[in-house]
């Protein structure tokens, strides 16, 4: 299963593509998968498909997909998204770093490099 491909501890972009057919149930049961999965790393989930009704984009969107392009799709508009997506991905990367640091300082001290009172 795709969703089991994407737990890396690695942060990732992952596109769900229209290959279930006519099936948007999977490919929205993918993305509810993908949240309730509780990974270490936030996924980007980006749904490509040929269905643009607007309860479509909803559904894909309420199941916890980020962004929702149409097929077919021009090259500069994907290529776009997918920068928003990286960028999107690093600074949730960059504040899980930085909470990581401030939980280090909040439990030793700086100069001495021993465990604080709350520790």
């Amino acid at each position: 299963m795709a969703a089991r491909r994407s737990t890396s501890c690695r942060p990732a972009l992952f596109a769900a593509a229209d290959r279930l057919g006519h099936a948007a149930h999977g490919r929205v049961e993918l993305c509810r998968a993908l949240r309730a999965a509780q990974l270490p790393n936030y996924v980007y989930t980006l749904l490509l498909t040929g269905r643009d009704g607007l309860d479509h984009v909803v559904a894909g969107l309420d199941a916890g997909a980020d962004d929702y392009l149409v097929k077919p799709v021009e090259d500069i508009e994907l290529k776009a998204r997918l920068a928003t997506g990286r960028r999107i991905v690093m600074l949730e990367q960059s504040l899980r770093a930085a909470n990581e640091e401030n939980r280090r300082l909040s439990v030793m001290d700086p100069l001495t490099g021993a465990c604080n009172r709350r520790y």
